[in-house]
């Protein structure tokens, strides 16, 4: 295991700060208006549909619940697509984590990794929160702090 200097440690933290920074400000933003913008879809496409509507041919409860499923598909499409974001976010964080553990512990061996991380008080078993500790410490502890 390498030893972390204050500059390899400050390098991996802002990297993890980085990255959700990026998520929270910038990414996830864009999922904030799913809800507005279905409720434009389903007004446009009313508004298209009433266009063409010929009372004589077309029923407008119809017109009215096809406007109001486009707005529903407009909304579970983008619905499944910030799920989606949100579990690669949570894949890229634990990629991140992988390359700094490869780094500090300078092997690519994942049982090493998990061994070196046990002997740190962290509990890494699968039936575990991530973010536990086998000490009882805060829910945060400083994994560098004994390194």
């Amino acid at each position: 295991m390498k030893y972390l200097y204050d500059y390899d440690k400050i390098e991996i933290i802002s990297r993890i700060e980085s990255l959700l920074f990026t998520i929270e400000s910038r990414l996830l933003p864009t999922f904030d208006a799913i809800e507005n913008e279905a409720k434009n879809v389903e007004e446009e496409e009313l508004a298209r549909l009433s266009r063409n509507f010929d009372p004589d041919r077309m029923d407008e409860e119809d017109v009215y619940e096809r406007a109001f499923h486009a707005g529903v598909e407009h909304y579970s499409v983008h619905s499944d697509m910030k799920r989606e974001f949100l579990k690669s976010s949570a894949v890229w964080l634990f990629h991140l984590f992988e390359k700094d553990c490869t780094y500090i512990f300078d092997t690519e061996d994942g049982k090493e990794k998990k061994r070196i991380l046990s002997q740190q008080s962290l509990d890494i078993s699968d039936s575990s929160d991530w973010f536990k500790s086998k000490r009882g410490q805060t829910p945060f502890p400083d994994p560098f702090s004994t390194l």
